[in-house]
């Protein structure tokens, strides 16, 4: 599963990963290829196609702490961006 935050609404979405593949054994893990062309024209076997999630699915508090996990991570590579940047510059002088 991975989680994806749209910034300017503050919306989470949450994508499931699975494998594209000819006949499904494990629905959790895999999507039939007929079922990903539908999602994705483009879809060969063995490819990895991420199917949305319904947010509804999970409560409130689990929504809200991918949020935060979401924007912690955004927060730490701005930081470390910074980081290097100010090193570089630093370098430079």
């Amino acid at each position: 599963m991975k989680p994806s935050l749209t910034m300017k609404l503050g919306e989470v979405e949450l994508f499931e990963f699975k494998t594209v593949s000819e006949r499904v054994a494990d629905t959790r893990t895999e999507i039939s290829l007929k079922e990903a062309q539908k999602l994705d024209p483009e879809v060969v076997l063995g490819d990895s196609i991420g199917v949305k999630l319904d947010n509804s699915e999970f409560g409130r508090i689990a929504a809200q702490t991918a949020k935060q996990v979401i924007i912690k991570r955004c927060a730490m590579l701005s930081a470390t961006s910074f980081t290097t940047n100010l090193t570089y510059e630093k370098a430079n002088l």
